[in-house]
């Protein structure tokens, strides 16, 4: 008798309990994504997307590229892969977890998104630069001038702003 309500209590267990991560994760993640600057898009191939500083909401079963984009910046992803949670080895121990892990696979929750948080410094788009007609190659030949000690930093300063203030008059 005490093996019979042992195993109902066992099968009942595991019909109720089966399918936790979907109850404690849900079935999509959010991701925060910062910048420097700030105020980029962050998006996914799905249009989902935000400012940044911000957070987006990911479905957690498969795997996404975020594309950073700010103007005078180059854009830049990241892919965000969906990887099995530690949860999985909590249906391994128990009897009968293959109910749970079903469950939790079919609602994605079974994983999670790494990386779990974004954080990118955004590299100027020296081309879209020069297009605007900014003096780059002069700045950095005088810039290499400055470091190999062929001239000074004193020399250098007025050379820099020289060359800035011929391009604000233009």
């Amino acid at each position: 008798m005490k093996s019979i309500l042992l195993a109902v209590f066992l099968v009942f267990s595991y019909l109720t309990l089966g399918g936790c991560a979907t109850i404690i994760n849900g079935t999509t993640q959010k991701i925060p994504v910062d910048t420097t600057p700030q105020g980029a898009t962050a998006e996914n191939q799905d249009g989902v997307g935000c400012i940044t500083p911000c957070s987006i909401e990911l479905k957690r079963n498969q795997d996404h590229i975020i594309t950073i984009s700010k103007e005078g910046f180059e854009n830049q992803s990241v892919t965000c892969k969906h990887v099995l949670s530690p949860a999985i080895l909590g249906y391994i121990l128990l009897p009968l977890g293959l109910i749970g892990a079903v469950v939790d696979a079919a609602s994605g929750s079974l994983y999670r998104l790494t990386p779990e948080a974004i954080s990118l410094e955004l590299k100027p788009a020296i081309a879209k630069l020069e297009k605007h007609g900014l003096p780059i190659d002069k700045l950095k030949e005088l810039e290499d001038l400055k470091y190999s000690g062929t001239i000074t930093k004193e020399e250098y300063d007025i050379l820099k702003t020289n060359i800035l203030n011929d391009f604000e008059k233009k």
